[in-house]
């Protein structure tokens, strides 16, 4: 007959891990299997809430102090801060990478837009977002025909829009991001324009 306690795995001795609590930088002791389940490591629920002190890095796998990392944005919902998932250290190469990609893209297309005409197109949707209309505090240059298709850098192919619609937008088709009567109100309106 085959007896539970003669299983080497289930003799009761569990081996424990020495961890770094990332909500408050104090070390803790936990279960090895239940340790090896998780990416962070908590030592209590109100630590896993407040915003963390330490943080893993993806790409180099070091724990790292939080200062190591660059912000990116606040939950609406908890108010808790959010780091991009990668040090400094780790993401400086791939963020020169992205914009090395884009002055090039951009190098390849026509670009003629001056000062003046950036004034000009400002004026005519009165410092307005073309999408939501909401008001630009800091109003973004917004590719009708996104670079990535080909679209040049030119008065008759931008448009002002607030960051969260450029974002939304992103390089996707206007065909497809607007609806189709919008569409060819703002091909018009661009047509004039340039």
């Amino acid at each position: 007959m085959f007896r539970s306690g003669n299983i080497p795995w289930n003799k009761g001795s569990k081996s424990m891990v020495s961890l770094l609590c990332f909500g408050c930088g104090q070390v803790f002791e936990r279960e090895a299997c239940e340790a090896a389940r998780h990416e962070r490591s908590y030592c209590s629920q109100a630590c896993c809430q407040k915003d963390p002190m330490f943080k893993l890095c993806k790409e180099c796998s070091k724990v790292l102090p939080i200062e190591s990392f660059q912000k990116q944005g606040k939950s609406k919902l908890t108010g808790r801060q959010y780091y991009v998932p990668r040090c400094k250290e780790c993401n400086a190469p791939r963020r020169y990478q992205q914009q090395e990609k884009r002055r090039a893209r951009k190098a390849a297309v026509r670009c003629d837009l001056t000062g003046k005409q950036w004034d000009y197109i400002l004026a005519v949707f009165e410092g307005k977002c073309v999408y939501c209309g909401k008001v630009l505090e800091i109003p973004c240059q917004d590719h009708f025909i996104p670079l990535s298709a080909g679209g040049p850098h030119t008065a008759s192919n931008i448009l002002p829009s607030c960051r969260r619609c450029n974002s939304s937008k992103n390089s996707s088709p206007p065909q497809e991001w607007l609806g189709s009567t919008e569409f060819s109100q703002l091909s018009a309106i661009l047509g004039s324009l340039g």
